[in-house]
């Protein structure tokens, strides 16, 4: 199957330009034809674009029927378009919109990258390694794992990546990242 992205014009109130931002996301037969043969096998023909347009002109105006190919499995244009992200023309590529004021877009990748580095470290030697994992019932369900996932987030009003530590009941943030010593700092 083949996935089409509608993409609309819509105003940027932070660069007060205009953003490809995606509407919607369809899916349709790899049968459609394309001078090249089959959709299928004609990944981001414009004539597959052009004939999903002509399927929805009934339905939207022309300045908001346009659309583009994206890719489930994520083979062209970046990533599997979704309601939301943005169609970076001059690139031909999908990309997320962007989390976070002070991360910035990799000209590389396509990604939105922060200021700070992505923690190497995502685990722990988890303290309850070897115990019962107890279901609502009482019921074992299985064993603690040796090692326990930080849970991740970056703190933009910080400008610090911070970590809960998945062992603790507690929904609060218990680590701080120091990119000076690639360690977690327990607050």
């Amino acid at each position: 199957m083949a996935h089409f992205a509608r993409i609309k014009q819509v105003l940027n109130s932070e660069t007060n330009e205009q953003d490809w931002v995606v509407q919607e996301v369809i899916v349709a037969s790899n049968d459609i034809s394309t001078a090249e043969g089959p959709l299928g096998e004609n990944d981001m023909h414009v004539d597959g674009e052009t004939y999903v347009a002509k399927m929805f002109k009934h339905m939207y105006s022309e300045n908001e029927n346009v659309w583009k190919q994206t890719s489930y499995n994520q083979t062209f244009r970046n990533r599997f378009a979704g309601k939301g992200d943005i169609f970076l023309e001059t690139a031909d590529k999908f990309i997320s919109p962007k989390p976070y004021d002070s991360w910035h877009l990799s000209n590389e990748t396509f990604n939105w990258v922060a200021p700070i580095e992505y923690p190497s470290v995502v685990d722990y030697d988890n303290p309850l390694a070897g115990q019962d994992i107890v279901d609502e019932n009482g019921v074992v369900i299985g064993t603690q794992p040796q090692k326990a996932e930080y849970k991740i987030m970056w703190k933009e009003d910080l400008q610090k990546w911070q970590a809960m530590a998945s062992h603790l009941e507690i929904n609060a943030m218990s680590h701080e990242w120091n990119p000076d010593t690639e360690t977690w700092v327990e607050l």
